[in-house]
């Protein structure tokens, strides 16, 4: 008797979400920059045991994903936001209420 194969699909926004998401740190950074912690060494300061090299490789993933974006307030003057629609998605993370 044959297997059956299960075509897993790429563009699948739920499988991506999930790939992101699997990666260590990933959803701590998420959550800390929905919260409003959105400078480099404060999501350190805040993701306690986090090293530098981590932190900006995670960062560096993220945004090249699209799910976060990278805002430059001057030459060194920088923060990270949600990408909207990635914001929507992980909005039920985070209790703003």
């Amino acid at each position: 008797m044959k297997r059956a194969q299960i075509k897993v699909v790429k563009q699948c926004p739920i499988i991506k979400g999930l790939d992101i998401l699997e990666k260590k740190w990933s959803l701590r950074i998420i959550i800390s920059i929905m919260q409003g912690i959105n400078r480099f060494n404060s999501i350190q300061r805040h993701l306690q045991g986090i090293t530098p090299k981590m932190l900006s490789m995670r960062l560096k993933e993220l945004e090249h994903e699209k799910v976060i974006e990278k805002r430059y307030h001057g030459k060194f003057d920088v923060e990270y936001a949600m990408n909207p629609e990635w914001a929507e998605a992980f909005k039920c993370l985070v209790d703003t209420s």
